[in-house]
């Protein structure tokens, strides 16, 4: 229906699109706007349910309603935890899980339970301005990268 590159580039440019705009609409001051953020949040669970991401948008979406640092991270954890408990239900229930692949699914837990762990520390040690930067160059370097790639291959 769609081609993977095409809708690969679309939302790299989307990404930068809404980063120019969430720079400007900031600078002024604006607060939260409800229809943003429903819209925002729609675009990422669109691009999740295509892509099987839609991290960055979602990044957007949390940074543009002016959350804390720590409510930006329990907030964005919590839907990636019981999104990725939702897949991992439905791999299991559906066979795309076979038992051979069942001993990495307590690895894959302390695995993240360590990145979360280590984040928790590092971020103990970033200001709230530095965070916001971080997450809009992140956002900014992922964007970039979607675009390169697919003008690459």
């Amino acid at each position: 229906l769609f081609d993977p590159k095409m809708l690969s580039r679309f939302v790299g440019y989307v990404l930068l699109f809404l980063l120019v705009l969430q720079y400007f609409f900031n600078r002024k001051k604006v607060i939260y706007n409800p229809v943003a953020g429903r819209f925002l949040s729609a675009l990422s669970g669109l691009l999740t349910g295509l892509f099987g991401t839609g991290g960055a948008i979602r990044a957007l979406a949390l940074s543009s309603i002016g959350l804390t640092k720590n409510s930006f991270i329990i907030t964005s954890a919590s839907i990636d935890l019981f999104g990725d408990l939702g897949r991992l239900i439905i791999y299991i229930q559906r066979f795309h899980l076979s038992r051979e692949h069942w001993f990495y699914i307590p690895l894959l837990i302390a695995i993240g339970w360590l990145g979360s762990w280590f984040g928790k520390v590092v971020l103990m040690r970033v200001d709230e301005e530095k965070f916001k930067l971080f997450v809009k160059v992140a956002i900014f370097l992922v964007a970039l990268f979607t675009i390169a790639q697919d003008l690459l291959n």
